[in-house]
């Protein structure tokens, strides 16, 4: 049931400080803080059920990922590091602080069975990573996200799921032309304001010092005017 997903999303912020979870965390946790409730709305929208499913599983997870990549430094602020493991390790950057803190966190997917009973489907092979060996230092968690903030290679995990967020936004924006224009507006409208600020992000990068990418108000105006009342 979707209205139960929504607050499994929320009680996976409540249980622990997800902190470079792994993609398939991840996903599960975009599925049900995002893409759930996309599915909710549906019918309200008038979309056809197929459709909208589809469409709620590639805008949500677009959305998710691009406050991700927004968010950094105001994540982390708060203990939280979205970005996933095998983006930081292909980058380079040691997680192994995280995987520790992760082998005794809550089974999510152990319980979940939103990832084969909702449209959380597998959009690309989950990359596999080698398990690295233990920290043999004293490393508090704080520490080691704030060093990921200052890492050289940091654009480069955060190019890893900038890719996977603009596969998305394609896909839904392939579905969202085959909708009728009314059944689509509202869906149409987030993702333009979204993929506005997600091409800032990605074209300000990633590297330190960041500052947070905001839309001129004018800009959200004109957007508004454009797709969700005309």
């Amino acid at each position: 049931d979707d209205f139960i997903a929504v607050i499994d999303g929320m009680q996976m912020d409540l249980d622990a400080d997800i902190q470079a979870p792994s993609f398939a965390v991840l996903d599960l946790y975009c599925d049900r803080v995002a893409s759930a409730v996309g599915r909710l709305s549906t019918q309200v929208f008038g979309l056809d059920r197929e459709l909208g499913v589809a469409l709620a599983h590639h805008l949500g997870r677009a959305l998710q990922f691009t406050n991700i990549l927004r968010d950094l430094d105001e994540d982390i602020a708060i203990h939280r590091l979205y970005l996933p493991r095998e983006a930081l390790v292909e980058a380079g950057i040691d997680t192994r602080v995280f995987d520790q803190a992760n082998a005794v966190a809550p089974n999510w997917l152990g319980t979940a069975s939103a990832l084969s009973g909702s449209s959380a489907a597998n959009d690309d092979a989950r990359p596999t990573t080698p398990v690295t060996a233990p920290l043999r230092t004293t490393v508090t968690r704080d520490a080691a996200m704030a060093a990921v903030l200052q890492a050289r290679d940091l654009p480069k995990a955060c190019t890893w799921l900038a890719r996977r967020a603009q596969t998305h936004y394609q896909s839904a924006n392939a579905l969202m032309r085959t909708a009728p224009r009314r059944t689509v507006k509202a869906p149409r409208l987030m993702y333009a304001v979204y993929h506005a600020i997600f091409m800032r992000t990605v074209q300000q990068g990633w590297a330190a010092p960041r500052t947070r990418v905001r839309l001129p108000s004018w800009r959200l105006v004109w957007l508004l005017l454009r797709h969700g009342l005309l």
